[in-house]
């Protein structure tokens, strides 16, 4: 409400002083251009799962010069890695992708968990999701719900953290706050084909109604885009992620208790456990 009004008073404005309203428009009122630069949020045709989370400041900020950025961005990284190693797969002044574990020869983009960090204050996490296949040769996946709540709590740590802070300077009179984006690989690609994940495994109930036929959706910008942008700094974790996890559900098929679904899984202080790191090869059926 406080950015639609300060627009309106400077439209006002800038029929007597143009130049000073545009100045002041760029000063105070929200922009939300960094989160533009997320592109495609669901990720299909690998051979992972990935769970794919963003945030960014809800303006355009002053940038640090470039050696500053590289090595704040790395500073980032090692907060988010913990204790487990990680290496630069690019690294420049327009962006610094860090990628979880050492090189290998057969490693390929998509393989390993992902931090791409940008002078606009835009982080973008790609998470590896384990996915375990349906028994009885049933076609599909199972992922689990507690491991992309884990994930949501982690990547909710990082963008409080001062190492987030340090990767751009925010303008001095715009409100902080952030928006976010999530997305979820509705499938895989193998020699047969496309392979669907189709169901949720947790320690909380799940919705009453599972999906037998219909395929998972995600949209190009994540789920709930326009409910996960201007959030505030000071939302608790369900309150950020309680839009997304919703419409993921709803977008999948799920039906029945399903706020009650979300609100319990982002409750759950076991989604908080230590996130392992897949290390075998995801192939369909």
């Amino acid at each position: 409400m406080l950015d639609a009004a300060l627009r309106k008073a400077l439209v006002g404005a800038a029929r007597f002083l143009p130049q000073l309203t545009q100045r002041a428009e760029a000063a105070l009122v929200a922009d939300h251009q960094p989160i533009t630069g997320t592109g495609n949020l669901y990720g299909h045709g690998g051979t992972r799962f990935w769970l794919n989370v963003a945030v960014a400041p809800n303006h355009l900020p002053e940038t640090l010069d470039s050696p500053a950025f590289v090595d704040a961005a790395n500073e980032l990284a090692a907060v988010f890695f913990e204790d487990a190693p990680f290496h630069a797969d690019y690294s420049g002044n327009v962006e610094v992708r860090l990628v979880q574990g050492a090189p290998t020869e057969n490693s390929s983009w998509g393989d390993a968990h992902t931090l791409r960090i940008f002078p606009s204050g835009l982080v973008m996490l790609q998470w590896v999701l384990r996915a375990t296949p349906l028994p009885d040769g049933q076609p599909g996946f199972e992922l689990s719900l507690d491991e992309i709540v884990a994930v949501l709590r982690r990547v909710y740590a990082l963008a409080h953290s001062p190492q987030f802070a340090a990767t751009h300077r925010r303008r001095r009179w715009v409100r902080r706050r952030f928006d976010w984006r999530v997305g979820l690989s509705p499938s895989i690609s193998d020699a047969q084909g496309s392979a669907f994940w189709r169901r949720l495994s947790s320690v909380v109930p799940l919705p009453e109604r599972v999906p037998t036929r219909q395929n998972p959706h995600c949209p190009f910008d994540g789920y709930a885009a326009a409910a996960m942008r201007g959030r505030k700094v000071t939302d608790s974790v369900e309150d950020t992620f309680r839009p997304a996890l919703q419409e993921l559900f709803t977008s999948s098929g799920f039906s029945g208790r399903v706020s009650q679904a979300v609100a319990a899984a982002l409750a759950e202080p076991a989604a908080a456990h230590a996130l392992g790191t897949p290390n075998r090869e995801i192939t369909a059926g």
